[in-house]
């Protein structure tokens, strides 16, 4: 699954509270998607459940809920999501350049490397992000960057 429309702030303990509220409690695994250069959190995350019942149920009543004051866009694990999630961080960054202090200049070759969105046509979303990977008494974070 994909959740979006998150705010730069948003914590796996965030996206958490939101999940337990629907009923389920039970979550495989949160990936984080950041800008590769720059670390930025780009507004979404995968999500891996142990159910397909689960999956439903997110996709039903998780949109009906708010993370700091934002809904939740929550879709499908498909390539074309994944591209409409990357295409709305991209558009956000671009209007964020609007209020940059006089001297700074902002620059999407930083936030944006073609040559790696495309990856030689092999999609890959593990590219550039890190893993929360949850465990029953605790989590940790692993960070993945292929290349």
């Amino acid at each position: 699954m994909l959740i979006g429309n998150l705010t730069w702030w948003t914590t796996a303990d965030d996206l958490l509270a939101a999940i337990h509220s629907t009923g389920i409690l039970d979550v495989d695994a949160m990936k984080f998607f950041e800008v590769p250069r720059t670390g930025q959190f780009r507004g979404f995350v995968s999500l891996k459940l142990f159910s397909n019942c689960d999956v439903q149920r997110l996709l039903k009543v998780l949109p009906k809920k708010e993370v700091h004051g934002r809904t939740l866009d929550v879709r499908h694990f498909t390539i074309d999501n994944y591209r409409y999630f990357r295409m709305k961080s991209q558009t956000a960054m671009e209007k964020s350049k609007l209020n940059l202090t006089e001297g700074e200049q902002f620059d999407p070759e930083i936030a944006f490397d073609p040559l790696k969105e495309d990856n030689g046509g092999m999609f890959d979303p593990l590219e550039y992000s890190h893993t929360i990977v949850l465990c029953p008494a605790r989590w940790y974070t692993k960070y993945v960057s292929i290349h």
